[in-house]
Order: structure tokens, then sequence, then C-alpha cells
């Protein structure tokens, strides 16, 4: 169908009568009137009868859910729980629901799990707040399920979610489904404390229809917004929004004649989950590179996705911990980390993605203070390097060298060895964890991007559609924060690199229960002080030789 043809269908069918706000058009085949012939709707009605008929319908998606064979199920979109719900239960699963809170939408998510394999520890129900307007606009939901592996004890908390989509006209709502992460993001924090289930050891699973064509955008806008608004200790997020990972779906996962996308996703913990990939059926991978659906084959217009999951013992949490420290600070140059990088993903792909929280920075340092000095020595680096096996083919008296040289150099006090806040501030400087979301965040913000600027208009701009949620932030409290520190000025406003660099302290600073702990690592890290640009340091060397040639430009201000 023309695209044309399709606009006027869409507008046709969600029109409202201004005054009543019902539909105009309710109902097939209402809408399509004046806009498909006669001929052409009873094509569509006879592939209806086909494909899309109920009772054929439901019994192909029964089928397609047990040939899965999976532990734990996730539906969304779901309007027929009570009947899949009898299906299930024949197999073995027992299920929750919830539904959207629109009168008007009799679907919602659903989850289901093996009951042979979990016992269900509690559960909770959230419904997303859009906006006000001034009252709550509510639409979407979430529910969540705390199941514990009957015989390991091992408890994941797993959620089910469907995220707001983008307007008729295709307007993009990234903000709106940052807001409802981040809302989502507070709710299982809170959730696994009234629990009594430990934050750093209980893996976090999200799936669902996440309506967001880039995954990287829209986590990176909810970690950005998290740390701009200071969210005070009530309103925290839990740690994954800034350790985790969707499984990679190995293209879309969902192809019509209008559209072919990757919207769905399956996100993991990467601090506390192993994932191996996803595992499909050969009908099914057929299927998606071959096949627009629903059809015979597929019954839904998402295609199925299948991950093998599970949780990380706690010795393999410390190994990695370790291992990922180590390759943040071991290679100094440009050239050793690429060489280092190589090394790693020959013994262990998984390790670059593994990101170190205040838990696992702590756990690292403890295995490596060999002593338990509190001090990390020479030959306790040597120690953990050669358990490792990194570095083997380098004798001892190079080691100790570039030990002393490049690791104890950068400490408070080099003669007395690396203390934790030095082993914080070391991995916080050579990898800055917010630096791929600030950049996502930048550009999202600037209005102007030739400009490279951000301005406190933009900033107001930016929070304005987090009002009254957990991300809601001050921009002029930001701003603030930010000429404080020497990262923005009333004129120019805000640079990329300045924008960075708050982030980075903002990150280290709130990801620590102490707060002080925070504060000293961010001194020693230095983190006032941000990276100049290619532009300013362009700026820079033309400024150094105009004021060797005696014609320095006195107005030109650059913060080094």
């Amino acid at each position: 169908m023309e695209k044309d043809r399709r606009t006027k269908i869409f507008e046709a069918y969600y029109a409202r009568n201004p005054e009543t706000k019902e539909l105009k058009n309710p109902g097939w085949p209402s809408y399509a009137r004046g806009v498909l012939s006669k001929e052409e709707m009873q094509t569509i009605e006879d592939l209806d009868a086909q494909l899309f008929a109920w009772p054929k319908r439901l019994e192909k998606i029964k089928q397609v859910l047990i040939a899965q064979n999976a532990d734990v199920l996730s539906l969304v979109e779901l309007d027929a729980f009570e009947e899949i719900k009898r299906c299930m239960n024949q197999y073995g699963y027992s299920g929750e629901f919830v539904s959207r809170p629109r009168l008007v939408s009799k679907d919602g998510c659903g989850l289901f799990w093996k009951r042979s394999e979990f016992n269900l520890m509690a559960k909770s129900r959230l419904i997303f707040v859009d906006k006000y307007k001034p009252d709550p606009h509510k639409d979407r939901c979430a529910l969540i399920v705390l199941l514990e592996h009957r015989s390991t004890k091992q408890q994941f908390a797993i959620a089910s979610t469907h995220l707001a989509r983008d307007t008729v006209n295709g307007s993009p709502r990234d903000a709106i489904r940052a807001r409802q992460m981040g809302e989502l993001a507070v709710h299982i924090r809170e959730f696994l404390l009234n629990s009594s289930v430990s934050l750093y050891d209980c893996p976090v699973i999200i799936c669902g229809d996440i309506n967001a064509v880039s995954m990287a955008k829209l986590t990176g806008l909810v970690q950005v917004s998290a740390l701009m608004a200071g969210t005070s200790n009530e309103q925290k997020l839990h740690p994954f929004v800034f350790a985790s990972k969707a499984i990679d779906t190995r293209g879309v996962t969902s192809r019509t004649e209008a559209r072919e996308v990757r919207v769905d996703a399956i996100l993991y913990t990467t601090a506390s989950v192993e994932a191996q990939g996803m595992e499909l059926s050969s009908e099914i991978e057929w299927a998606k590179k071959e096949c627009v659906i629903p059809n015979l084959v597929i019954p839904s217009d998402h295609f199925p996705l299948l991950a093998r999951v599970g949780a990380m013992s706690h010795l393999a949490r410390i190994a990695k911990a370790v291992r990922k420290w180590w390759s943040v600070v071991l290679p100094i140059t440009r050239r050793n980390r690429g060489q280092m990088e190589r090394q790693l993903i020959e013994d262990d792909p998984w390790v670059t993605d593994f990101q170190l929280d205040p838990r696992d920075l702590t756990l690292a340092f403890e295995r490596i203070d060999v002593n338990a000095s509190g001090k990390i020595e020479v030959s306790d680096a040597l120690e953990s390097l050669r358990r490792l096996d990194m570095l083997s083919s380098v004798s001892i008296k190079v080691r100790e060298a570039w030990f002393m040289e490049q690791v104890l150099a950068r400490c408070s006090h080099p003669d007395q060895g690396v203390d934790f806040v030095d082993f914080c501030a070391m991995y916080f400087l050579a990898h800055p964890v917010c630096a791929r979301c600030a950049n996502v965040a930048f550009d999202h913000i600037d209005a102007s991007p030739r400009n490279d600027y951000v301005t406190m208009e933009e900033l107001q701009s930016f929070f304005r559609p987090f009002d009254k949620s957990p991300l809601e932030g001050n921009a002029a409290e930001l701003f603030e924060d930010a000429k404080a520190r020497g990262l923005a000025d009333d004129v120019k406003g805000m640079s990329r690199a300045s924008f960075k660099t708050l982030l980075g302290a903002r990150f280290v600073e709130t990801m620590f229960d102490d707060p002080e702990m925070g504060r000293r690592i961010v001194e020693r890290m230095g983190a006032a002080r941000p990276r100049m640009t290619t532009e300013e340091r362009r700026l820079k060397r033309g400024n150094s030789v105009m004021a060797k040639e005696g014609h320095s430009n006195s107005s030109t201000v650059i913060d080094s």
C-alpha cells in the first residue's frame, strides 16, 4: 500500500470528535471507507479470516509459546490473559498479569514461569505516568516478579513492559520512554529493598516492546537524566541503569509491509548475569530473514526473542572484576590498549562489557590486596597479574619497574601503595563510564549542533518531559554546579567536553552510598578539569602562536 493511503487510514482511525473526544470512525471498515476500494477491503477481510481469526490465531500462539520451552515467558500487548493462562497451566506454568490503565485498552503485560523451576517470592505492578496536563496521563504499565530458583535458591527480578510508541506522524518520543525507564528503575530498586533482596546480587532482566530503535540512546538518556537531576536517596535508580546490556537480537524484531525495525529487547544486568545470546528455532530464523509478519508461521507482528541467561557465581564475579580493573588500568598507551583488548577478547569476550560498580570495585580491591593491608603494593600487583596470566612474557624486574612508573606514580602517596580511593580513581579516569551516554544526550539536548555548546535554556527544555518524575531536574541548579566546577559560563554555556566531565564527576559522587567516598574519588581524579575538544586545542595552539608573535587576542578565553 502506498504511504499516503496508509497515512490517510491512520488519520481516520485516530480521528476524534473535538467535543466528546470519541472516535469519529470506530471499527472496521469505517476508517477505511473512501481510501480503499470494495475489492481491497474484501481482500483484507479474507486475509483477516485466514491469519487473524482469533480461534486460529490463539491456537498458533499457543504452539509458538510451548515450542520455545522457556523457563520464563514475557508477553506484551496481551489481551487474552485468562485463555493463555489456562493453556500454560496445562504445561506447568504459573502466570501474572497487569492491564494497561486506560479503559479503552484491554491489553497489558504478562509473565509466566515453570513451577518446576521457580517459586514466586513477590510481585509488583507499575503504572507509568507519562505527563501531567494537569491531571496524570497514564497509558503504559510494567509487571515485576521476584522468582527464586528451586534448586539453587538464586533469585531473579524479571520485568515485562511495553513503553510508549512514537506518534502517528512519526514524531519520536525518546524523552517519554526515558521517563518510563527511569520510573521502572526506581520501582525495581524499591521493590527489591522492600523484599529484603540485595541490589547487587539479584540479577535484573527486563523484557518487552521497548519501542526504541536505539537501545543505546534510550539507556543513555536515562543515565544522563538521572545524573543531571541529582536524584535523592529516596529516588535513586537501580544500578542496572548504568550496567545493563541488550541481548543481540540478530536482526529486526518486527517486519511488516510498513516497517522493518528492532524495537523489542531483553535487557540484563552485566554485573550479575551471564548471557549466551539468542536461541531460536530454524523455522523462526528463516522467517526473520525472509518474511513479513504475521503469517501462517508467526502469529504476531513481532518475532519471538529467546535467550539463555544465568546468574553469575560470587567467585566468577570477583574474577571478572579483577580482570576488568586490570584491563582498564593496564593499557597505558593506545597501542598497548589495543593489544590488551585483543588478548582479553580472545580469553573472554564478555569481560569487555563488564562495568564495575562500588561493590565490584570493593571485591576487586580486596582480591588484589593479598595481605589485607588496605594498600596494593608491588608484590600484590605482580601476584594478581600472575594469577590472571597477564603480561606473563615480561620479566619480573620489568614488571616491577612498570608498576612503579605507571601505577604508583598516579597515587597520592606513591611510596605507600595504592589505596581504595586511588584504585577507584584510576579506573574511572581510564574508563569514563558516562562518555558514550554523554555524547548521545548532548546531541539530543543541543538545539544548535554547530555551536557544540548547551545553554541553560536548552537544559530547561530537556528536563520538561521529566516533570514530577524520578528524573525531574532543575536546570538552574545543574548549571550553577557546572559553573562552580569551572565547567560552564553564562555566555557560551557548557561545551561537550565539560558536559562529559560534569556527568563523570556526578556519576562517581552519586554511585557510592557514602557521599564522602565519592567526593574523595572525584578530587583524586581531578574531575573539575575537562579535557579540551579538538576545536579548543586548535584555538589554544593558534593563540600560542599569536602570543609568540606579539598579537595575542586578550578577548579569547580558553578553559584548558
